[in-house]
């Protein structure tokens, strides 16, 4: 008796496809699953025994064999365990084998009968629909990481239950989700007003200026200045005057959460809110870029949201410098069996540091206590690498008691506007290319798109040979130059906008360590 059921896996951010192949002949009792198995997946054999016998059904007598196809491809985890019953049953002629041709099946089983909830659903599945399979039976728990994405599936909580499924596929529509799990305007859910807002932030003026333009453009963006200067409220702004995710970039960022276990957590829902992840100085190497288990850490986390690190310069040089290739490429690394995984790490980098050690340097030349080499020794521990890839470095001065409770300030809906009109017309602009923003251009681009009037060329000059900025800092001034134009809807960089991103190159200057106040 012979039996092949459907499931999946999940490798990196892609669900793989895989054949639950199924016989069972006469001889020596004995139960095996091959096919370049995990220990794991090995050890499901008991599981899976125990939990047909406690669901009322008769395990089969004699030889079965299970082999999980294809053979050349290493697999791991406890999602193979309801596939496995699920083949055994429709071998013994207990399930129907024209019930289980057009599903697809995956969970953990408990020695109960019961099914557990599995990590990374959302992403199987999505890849899984896109080789043509439409029906899916999941643990019941990891149905809620479904609401509102359209994809058929039935949610079981016990092999008993997953076999009354299947006896009615065909008459019923057990695969229908239910009105109350979809909902088509997921991400267009209005503006609501954002939990901290431009207009709650006193002054700084300045530098809100400086955030349009580095959520305009997604350009990383490094605060420095004096404890209780405002740095962590301006940080925790940014996600309320960033656009709303498409559709495509919700799914995106709902993946890697399901990857990393987040969304069967509670039930969590598929949000459309931008993510915003706060790390401290005391993270670990592998909780920050990934790695281990699931090779997910807070830079995949972050992705299509904001990464905010404070105080960065209180980090460990080794863990800022893990930053270079994910802020380059946007995307981190994943080895695990031999084979290279890359899982989406596309965030505004937002940063926080006190400039000296009293903090005090921008307040004025009679506040700051430091020497030069305290205020060199301090800001040397972000290397020059990650500076050159952060693209705006900017002040932030006490706020002033004139400014305490002043009326008139800008709300973040209204910054939002300005910035989306900005996005749009960067969308348009790069249609035919593989980057939405001038923050993501290469050096090809940069040289395509980002091209200077005369006298703006002339700046540029000056600051290369005068200034000492490198390569990488020129192109990085004439990216948010490109941006500050685009704010004023002129195609055309001007030497204005060029002098603009000149002040936000605060870290490129030879001379910057020289001065006591600025």
């Amino acid at each position: 008796m012979f039996s092949k059921i459907g499931t999946f896996y999940l490798k990196g951010l892609k669900g793989v496809q895989i054949d639950v192949e199924t016989d069972i002949s006469r001889g020596i009792p004995d139960f095996r699953v091959i096919g370049l198995c995990s220990s794991g997946i090995h050890e499901s054999a008991k599981r899976v025994r125990t939990a047909i016998i406690n669901s009322g059904f008769s395990f089969p007598k004699g030889r079965v064999t299970v082999n999980l196809a294809p053979a050349d491809i290493r697999k791991d985890g406890s999602g193979f365990d309801l596939p496995i019953a699920i083949g055994i049953l429709t071998a013994c002629g207990l399930i129907p084998g024209d019930n289980v041709r057009d599903i697809s099946f995956v969970g953990e089983l408990s020695l109960d009968g019961s099914i557990k909830p599995i990590r990374g659903i959302l992403p199987m599945v999505i890849q899984m629909s896109s080789h043509g399979i439409k029906k899916f039976v999941i643990p019941k728990r990891n149905l809620s990481e479904l609401y509102g994405t359209g994809f058929a599936a039935a949610g079981a909580e016990s092999l008993r239950e997953a076999v009354d499924i299947i006896l009615k596929n065909g008459s019923s529509n057990v695969f229908e989700m239910s009105e109350e799990f979809i909902y088509s305007n997921i991400g267009e859910n209005g503006d609501t007003h954002p939990q901290y807002d431009f207009s709650d932030v006193f002054g700084q003026s300045d530098v809100k200026r400086a955030i349009e333009i580095a959520v305009s453009g997604r350009h990383n963006i490094l605060f420095m200045g004096c404890r209780g200067s405002g740095k962590t409220m301006l940080a925790k702004c940014i996600p309320g005057i960033m656009p709303k995710m498409s559709r495509e970039e919700i799914l995106e960022s709902a993946s890697i959460y399901s990857a990393a276990g987040l969304l069967m957590r509670n039930d969590n829902k598929i949000s459309s809110d931008r993510p915003f992840r706060e790390i401290q100085p005391g993270i670990t190497q592998t909780s920050l870029v990934g790695g281990r288990e699931n090779g997910i850490g807070e830079i995949n986390l972050a992705h299509n949201g904001v990464l905010y690190i404070d105080e960065i310069t209180e980090m460990k040089p080794n863990l800022i410098d893990s930053l270079r290739m994910p802020l380059e490429n946007c995307f981190s690394l994943y080895s695990k069996y031999g084979t290279i995984e890359k899982i989406s790490a596309d965030f505004l980098l937002v940063a926080t540091a006190n400039p000296c050690r009293c903090g005090n340097l921008f307040e004025g030349a009679d506040k700051c206590s430091c020497s030069r080499a305290q205020i060199k020794n301090r800001l040397s521990k972000i290397s020059l690498p990650i500076a050159d890839r952060i693209d705006i470095h900017i002040p932030v001065r006490s706020v002033k008691y004139s400014d305490y409770n002043k009326k008139g300030a800008e709300s973040s809906l209204e910054v939002r506007e300005r910035i989306k009109r900005t996005t749009e017309i960067q969308s348009e602009r790069y249609k035919n290319e593989t980057v939405k923003l001038n923050g993501r251009l290469d050096r090809r681009l940069t040289e395509r798109y980002c091209r200077p009037c005369v006298a703006a060329r002339g700046l540029l000059e000056t600051a290369v040979n005068e200034m000492g900025f490198s390569v990488r800092g020129c192109e990085k001034v004439l990216r948010i130059a490109r941006t500050i134009a685009d704010m004023d809807c002129r195609e055309e960089i001007s030497k204005y906008d060029i002098s603009e991103a000149l002040q936000y190159r605060m870290l490129d200057r030879k001379e910057f360590l020289g001065y006591g106040n600025f």
